[in-house]
């Protein structure tokens, strides 16, 4: 077999392995989506009173994610052969400290982005967009809040697509596993108000482990933005004191400059391992994306979107 003829069945193999990938995802997002009605109609119909309750709201958007979604993901991935990481290293307090900082400063410009974009959905809709997210901790309390979207949900989360995902996804070389673990992570939440800074986050976490080989790191990361964004902001929020709003707006100011600073100073730093296959970025691009599997995926979070703006 000559060189080109190997080259071209590698391309081919690897696009089947994209698309496997791409369906294990769907199964993921559609069996979490279903499992949701379903856990849903359970309770209502076996524990009645559990549905007035803030733990039913968890239940019913966590439970069928983890224990039904998830399972059937794994089934479907795990035929993809995993490939290890670099050797695991540590970061110091400092670089730890520095991509807190990256990752706040990332989280706050793309949800003022998403934020951005939904206004302008909203004019051209005639009344607010939904943020699922903003309407799920209405109805919660802070240590439901803190157990399941500060603890479980990082952790939970990082294992999927920080793990298990992206050692799938590390034959084909740093920027295709940074890349597409990034954006089926901020696809999965399935709205505008999450997918920018959950894509923008996801990269960045992305990046962390392929360089150090380990999520520890990427799940305590997790967990800080977590129960920053999702506790204390709320909370001073729903304080409505306009004396800490102001102090805590000026921290969020001081802390989002000082990360663009921070990553326009380590921005060059940034080191990618090429792939495996000798392919050009658009070859890359059409390797992630054309393919069944991912255009699947792609029409189901563009459907979700779709539900979410139009809810009222």
């Amino acid at each position: 077999m000559s060189g080109i003829d190997s080259l071209m069945m590698e391309k081919i193999s690897s696009k089947k392995t994209i698309s496997r990938i791409g369906w294990a995802l769907v199964a993921l997002m559609f069996f979490s989506q279903i499992g949701a009605v379903i856990v849903a109609a359970i309770c209502k119909k076996l524990v009645p009173t559990l549905t007035g309750t803030s733990i039913y709201n968890f239940i019913v958007s966590m439970f069928p994610i983890y224990c039904i979604g998830l399972p059937i993901f794994i089934l479907i991935i795990r035929k993809v052969p995993k490939e290890s990481t670099n050797e695991k290293s540590k970061l110091t307090i400092i670089q730890f400290i520095k991509f807190l900082l990256i990752s706040f400063a990332t989280m706050y410009v793309f949800n003022m982005l998403g934020l951005s974009i939904n206004f302008v959905i909203s004019i051209i809709k005639g009344s607010n967009v939904v943020n699922p997210l903003a309407n799920l901790l209405n109805k919660v309390n802070i240590f439901e809040t803190i157990f399941f979207v500060g603890i479980l949900a990082p952790i939970m989360e990082e294992i999927i697509f920080r793990k298990i995902l992206l050692s799938r996804l590390r034959k084909f070389g740093d920027f295709i596993s940074i890349f597409f673990s990034a954006l089926a992570f901020g696809m999965f939440h399935g709205n505008l108000s999450q997918f920018f800074y959950a894509f923008a986050l996801g990269c960045i976490f992305a990046y962390i482990v392929v360089k150090t080989g380990t999520i520890k790191y990427t799940i305590l990361l997790h967990m800080i933005i977590n129960l920053f964004g999702s506790v204390i902001a709320l909370q001073v929020a729903k304080m409505q004191n306009i004396f800490l709003t102001t102090i805590f707006g000026i921290f969020i100011f001081i802390i989002t400059i000082t990360g663009i600073i921070l990553f326009i100073l380590n921005v060059n730093k940034v080191n990618l391992r090429n792939d495996s296959i000798n392919i050009t970025k658009r070859e890359q691009f059409g390797l992630m994306f054309k393919n069944s599997g991912m255009i699947v995926y792609s029409i189901s979070f563009i459907v979700l979107v779709i539900i979410v703006i139009l809810a009222k």
